[in-house]
């Protein structure tokens, strides 16, 4: 009887392979569960002997987990090995909900090249394992872990549970395959990752995906004039320990890439109501091993050629318009989330090297562009996130 099933089954797949078209789809069934789907247009072959040098990277003993995400969150880390690098956070949550019972799915992976920095989109097809040594488009990276500033931090694409505040669980994809596609606004995602615990996901994602740029291309931009600061007397700015942020672009000043630029983000409460914007550059090249170097960092002057030169700086406020967004960088004061002071002059102070983000003492004292100016000042000693 068994025989039989067999030689059914095959002959079907041999009819199979020749009519099929690259829109079905193959189901493996198991009793009355669907333990695995493939489009057929991703398949070589069906067999039920192993042929050499192929490896078997299913699960005898893993548990089918089906898992609809309802929200994305897709960010673009540049170009690398002539392809492009996103990580996309999916969520059983929407983006801004955070809270507990909680399933998130990691997926790094890169595409073609993006050519179009106003308008970045996932690139649609069929996504498969990839290796880091031999980065090519259309790939996903399995998950590791990395010690990073004597941290054990969970890198490359990774399931992550949160079923309490209290607890956070790590569970590396390490094969799979996913398709990606989109019409008009709308992606659609599906696939299957088999994870480091024997388990597989199954998950699907539908709906809109808007890429964040965190990379140092950016689009065409035009600046444009800043706002009249709305202070009326100095400001003292006391802010709350632990609620410290930073990030950092490696070249984001394009005629003079050896300058890193240190965006710190000052909160004085947890409603971020209030927010001091620090922006620092460095010559990464003569500070090497340094994040921030100990000394006094003047704001420069972007339009005298002085940045060229800078060793240590601090950049004033400027506005840019791309893609009808208003982007603001450099150093600004904001109260009540809306009410923003350009801060265009002065000067910070690191008291010491930093060499981590775990430790910082800083001094701010800088002035904005009202037309009698008005001091912030500011001193912090502590972590940033």
């Amino acid at each position: 009887m068994l025989t039989m099933k067999k030689y059914i089954f095959l002959t079907v797949l041999a009819a199979f392979s020749l009519a099929a078209t690259a829109d079905e789809t193959m189901y493996l069934i198991k009793g009355d569960h669907v333990v695995a789907k493939y489009n057929v247009s991703d398949i070589d072959y069906a067999t039920f002997t192993l042929p050499d040098g192929v490896t078997d990277n299913t699960t005898a003993d893993g548990t089918l987990l089906k898992k609809t995400y309802i929200s994305a969150s897709p960010v673009y880390h540049g170009t690398d090995a002539d392809c492009g690098h996103f990580q996309i956070q999916l969520s059983t949550k929407g983006i801004m909900e955070e809270n507990p019972p909680l399933d998130l799915l990691y997926l790094q992976v890169s595409t073609p090249v993006v050519t179009d920095l106003k308008n970045i989109e996932l690139a649609q097809g069929t996504y498969t394992l990839g290796k880091p040594e031999a980065i090519a488009p259309f790939k996903f990276y399995a998950g590791k872990f990395e010690t990073v500033e004597g941290q054990e931090v969970a890198m490359g694409t990774v399931v992550v549970d949160r079923p309490d505040n209290a607890t956070t669980n790590y569970i590396l994809v390490t094969d799979g395959s996913f398709t990606v596609q989109k019409e008009g606004s709308q992606y659609n995602l599906a696939g299957m990752l088999k994870l480091e615990n024997g388990n597989v996901v199954e998950f699907t994602y539908a709906g809109p995906m808007v890429v964040i740029n965190q990379s140092d291309e950016q689009p065409p931009v035009d600046e444009v004039p800043l706002p009249e600061s709305t202070l009326t007397e100095d400001y003292t700015f006391t802010p709350l320990p632990g609620e410290v942020y930073v990030t950092t672009y490696h070249k984001l000043f394009a005629d003079v890439p050896n300058l890193d630029y240190h965006w710190l983000m000052i909160y004085d409460d947890t409603s971020y109501a209030n927010c001091l914007d620090v922006a620092l550059v460095v010559d990464a090249e003569k500070h090497p091993g340094v994040l921030l170097p100990k000394g006094t960092y003047p704001v420069f002057n972007r339009y005298d050629g002085s940045l060229a030169t800078t060793d240590l700086g601090t950049c004033p406020a400027f506005e840019v318009l791309t893609s009808e967004v208003r982007a603001k960088y450099g150093c600004w004061l904001t109260l009540d989330y809306l009410t923003a002071a350009p801060l265009i002059a002065g000067e910070v102070e690191v008291l010491e090297d930093i060499t981590s983000w775990n430790d910082i003492k800083i001094r701010v004292r800088l002035t904005d562009n009202a037309e009698t100016p008005h001091t912030v000042t500011c001193e912090y000693s502590g972590k940033a996130q």
